[in-house]
Parts: C-alpha cells; structure tokens; sequence
C-alpha cells in the first residue's frame, strides 16, 4: 500500500510529538502513535474517503490521547502575564519546560488540544476541522487557552516572577 507508506513517513513525526505533547510520554506517545496509523490503514483498506489527512491524523491522535489521559485520571478540570522578559538560564531551560508541561495538563482537554495543535503549526482551519471550533472562532478560543495557561504557570510558579 503505497499511500499509506507515504502518509507515514511524511506524518509519524509529527503525529508523535503531537500524542508527546499531549499526554507527556514518550512510550503512550509511541503507542497512540501507532494506534493512529492502524485506523489509517483501516480506513485506507476500507477505502473511506478523508478529506484532509494532517486533519484527520491530529484528531485521531487528540482523541486517543484524551481517552488514555482520562482513563489515568490526568485530565483534572481546574481554573487557573507571563512575562518572560528575563533570559533562561540553558540549566533551567528543561526545568521550565518540565514545570510548562504540568501546567498545561491542569488545563481542561479542549486547551490541551487547542495549544498542542497550534504548537504544531496547524492553521486556524486545520485546527476547527480537528476539534469542531468554527473556523471564525478558533483565535479567540485559543487566545483564552493561552491566557490560562498563562494564569495557571503563574499561579503555580509564583516564584519565578517575584524579583
């Protein structure tokens, strides 16, 4: 199956990195990975239509990694300006991104999904046809994620923005 061999060679690093981001693991990440492409050869072999692959692949993946964060009870629904004017020192530089990467999974699914799709790049189409946001309302759902990402990084990380 050649299309298939070229799907994955074109998005398996981008749909793993995607599933790493969203559930923090390397090991899930792989196997939600594969799992994703599994149901890609399913659906090729059955022949069903997919409009946009980089869409339906990141859904795919969104989907599988909400329903494993959710079966491990990670997905905790909480409410929660980072200035980073100040340079990161490189020995802190995987500390931050450690203690960003908690904070985001304090945020609710639909936040999860909204940054780690945009931190992938996906356009503001690819990402309403992923989650269902209307195209139109895409910048200010992820404008207000970001915004309490922001809140939620600050609130528990108070120490790093005290002089």
């Amino acid at each position: 199956m050649v299309l298939f061999e070229e799907i994955y060679s074109e998005y398996y690093f981008m749909v793993n990195r995607f599933s790493v981001r969203m559930t923090g693991e390397q090991n899930t990440a792989d196997d939600i990975t594969q799992e994703v492409f599994l149901d890609l050869y399913h659906q090729l072999k059955a022949k069903k239509e997919i409009r946009s692959m980089k869409s339906w692949l990141f859904r795919i993946a969104a989907n599988k990694s909400i329903n494993h964060m959710r079966k491990l009870g990670k997905i905790e629904l909480t409410e929660n300006n980072t200035p980073f004017e100040k340079l990161i020192e490189p020995e802190r530089e995987y500390e931050l991104t450690e203690e960003l990467n908690e904070s985001i999974q304090q945020l609710e699914e639909q936040d999860q999904v909204l940054l780690a799709l945009y931190s992938e790049g996906l356009s503001y189409k690819e990402i309403a046809e992923v989650t269902g946001i209307k195209v139109t309302s895409v910048g200010k759902t992820l404008s207000r994620a970001l915004s309490r990402l922001r809140k939620t990084f600050k609130h528990n990380y108070h120490e790093l923005f005290s002089e």
